[in-house]
Order: C-alpha cells, then structure tokens, then sequence
C-alpha cells in the first residue's frame, strides 16, 4: 500500500479513535485497538507487524506511546497527542491565511523530552503548575506554543535560503542570558507535519548552533508584545475600569467560587459544590444557574455592587503597589491587556484575575480568569514579578482556554 494512502487511513482512525480508559486515564487503549481500526480501513497492520507498526505511527507524530512493563508480556497504548487541533490541521501547514499551531507545522518528537530539554537549557524558573504534576511543564508547553504562534504572526519565523530549515527564536534565554533557538529541518519522512525539530540551539554552539550560524544570515528575532511602556502599567489616574457586568457574572458565573456564589444565591435553584459532577452535569447546573442570575434582579444588582467593591480594592492595591497590574497578551485576540487582582473573600487572597483593556480615557473590564489561565498569558509577555500571581499557589483547572 502506497505511503500516502496508509496517512490518510490513519488520519481517518485518529478521528475515530474513542476515548478508553488505561490506569484511570483518559485517551489511553491498547495499540491492538488502533489496529483493529487501522484494519476497518483497509491497512493490514498484522502483516506490518506491531515493530513496523508502531514505527510507522510513531513517525507521523500525532500519536503518543507508552508501554506497560509490569507485564510478563508488555502491553503498548497508545493516545492521540492532545495538542494536535483538527483533521484539517493535521494537513501539512502552507503560507496561508491562518496561523497554524506549533505542533500542527511541525513533528516536535518525543513531547516529554523536548520539553525537559527546553526546559533543562532555560534560566531556572516554574514552569508548572501547583505541586501536583509537576513534570508535565504546562506553562511551558503554553508559552512555545503561542509564542510560535505570535512569531508567525510578525513574520518572524526564518527560513534558510535553501528553504530546507527554519527557525525561530524562542524568547527564553540561559544563565548566560544567551538566546535558545528551535532549528527545524524540511521533514523527508512524509510526516503529516512540514518540518521537524532538529534541536534547541545557542548560536555558534555544537554542531545545531554552527548549522544556524551558517544557514541564517540574520539571527531570528524574538517575539514581540508591547510597543510603548504604558501598555505594561495601570494608569490609576483613569479611575476604575467600567465592567461588563452581564459577561462576568453571568456568561461567567462558573468561574466564581462557591463561597461567593452561596453569599448571591439567586431565588429558585441551590448552590451545590461541582467539583464530583460529569462536565455535561456542570453545564446543565451552570446553565440554569444563570437563567435563575438573570431573573433575580435584585440578587444581580447586589452581585454587581460587590464585584464593582473588588475592582475599586483591586485599584487601592495598584496605588499601593503598581506591579499588582499585571501585563498579559491574550492570544485569541492577539492583543495587550493588563490584569487586575480580584480579591472575594475576607482575607483579601486573590481568586481570580480582572482582565482590562485600555481605551481613550478610560479603562474597561472585559473577562475574569481563572489564575493558572491568567498566569500562562502573563508568562508570554514576561515572568511575573507579583505578590498575587504565583504557580506555587496556582492548581490547573479542566479548561486550557479562559475565553
């Protein structure tokens, strides 16, 4: 069977692929699973042999493999990577209108360890979240990944002349506060990516870092955010941002935690811990939570005034100290905004983040987030140097979009 002919029969499985359990987690089945498929679609993988197979799998780079070894006879799983986006995606990224993701353009390898070995050759900071799973560097994996996106966006990718490698400047630096650069090479392998990861480099170093020497005439440039100072600092002389209220509170309401939404119980429907809930049931609840929000007026203007007595605390805690703003890109909109504390309960710990936009004269108040989402937009721009936003206090929520 043809090459290419066998990619899109896979590509078929990988969208069909069901989501079975393995240990308890999500997305895992056995590799003989993904070969049953693979045999519905015409690809006799037993005449490949499981080797050859996973071979084959392994080099289109949209599958991730474990093994379980406690077995007399080890057993392969195997899971679609997570951030692969679409089928549509999956096809091999031209200059087009659209952005495409980092892992969509190119095959990053092993996920794992080219994230430990970004993460090995950066300036020592966290790059997870919490103390809980903390080798699964979700800050990092958010920052290479939009901060390949903005690139793009600038134009800032670089291609030899040749235009058989790229590259692009990652942003990060080491304790030498030398630049790490991503070298990629044109895939020969017709992987459903364009281009591979040859390494992470530093200029003129080993044998990755001469190659970029030799190959760009001029450096890659890293991502820019910001254009004028002002942008990263909260002008207090502009007063307090005007709210969106109907957004926050009640597009928003599950984002509030469940002592201020017991204190702004709306008539009609009780305020009952989520976290044991299936996602189907959490939207069923939020739902007629918010139905429930917009019929109590009175409960809704008292929310408001509450939530308008945060933002105004919020304001007194950048007076006192101008750091509280925090500077974020938000990459949907690929625009600057600024992130303000937001303080609920009585001992004034931050719970979530207020995000404003600048205007004329005033400022306004689009969104709250949850904060690891707040402080993986804040990352892209820089490491925060804050008081209140910290990924030591910080635990990763369902979501990874707080749009």
């Amino acid at each position: 069977m043809e090459r290419s002919k066998m990619i899109q029969d896979v590509l078929k499985c990988y969208e069909e692929l069901d989501k079975i359990e393995m240990n308890g987690t999500d997305g895992w089945c056995n590799l003989a699973t993904l070969g049953a498929k693979l045999s519905a679609n015409g690809i006799d993988y037993k005449g490949m042999g499981y080797g050859r197979l996973k071979d084959f799998i392994s080099s289109l780079g949209i599958f991730d493999f474990v093994a379980d070894r406690d077995r007399q006879v080890p057993i392969l799983y195997v899971c679609k990577k997570p951030y692969i986006t679409s089928s549509a995606n999956l096809q091999k990224c031209k200059s087009d209108s659209r952005t495409p993701s980092l892992f969509d353009w190119a095959y990053m390898g092993s996920y794992d360890d080219t994230m430990k070995r970004l993460k090995g050759l950066a300036i020592l900071e966290p790059w997870s979240l919490g103390s809980k799973d903390e080798d699964k560097l979700i800050v990092l994996n958010n920052y290479l990944r939009y901060t390949f996106e903005r690139l793009w966006d600038e134009n800032k990718i670089c291609y030899s002349k040749d235009k058989q490698y790229a590259a692009f400047n990652t942003g990060l630096a080491d304790d030498r506060y030398m630049p790490i650069y991503a070298l990629f090479k044109k895939d020969k392998q017709e992987r459903i990516q364009e281009w591979y990861l040859v390494d992470f480099c530093f200029a003129g170093e080993e044998l990755s870092g001469k190659t970029l020497i030799k190959l760009f005439t001029e450096l890659p440039k890293r991502a820019s955010y910001f254009t004028e100072i002002s942008d990263l600092l909260y002008d207090v002389s502009k007063g307090i941002p005007t709210l969106d209220h109907h957004h926050i509170i009640i597009e928003r309401i599950d984002r509030f935690p469940y002592s201020v939404l017991q204190n702004y119980k709306p008539k009609g429907i009780d305020i009952i811990p989520t976290e044991n809930l299936t996602e189907k049931e959490k939207e069923e609840y939020f739902n007629n939570l918010r139905e429930a929000m917009k019929k109590d007026k009175s409960t809704y203007r008292d929310f408001c005034e509450y939530l308008n007595s945060r933002v105004k605390l919020a304001i007194e805690r950048i007076k006192w100290n101008y750091k509280s703003a925090i500077p974020m890109y938000n990459p949907k909109h690929k625009k600057m905004c600024l992130m303000l504390p937001l303080a609920l309960g009585r001992d004034n710990k931050v719970q979530l983040a207020l995000v404003v936009s600048k205007g004329e004269n005033s400022y306004q108040g689009e969104t709250i987030y949850l904060l690891d989402w707040a402080y993986k937009c804040a990352r892209l721009v820089c490491r925060p140097d804050s008081d209140w936003l910290s990924t030591n206090s910080i635990q990763p929520s369902q979501k990874d979009d707080n749009e």
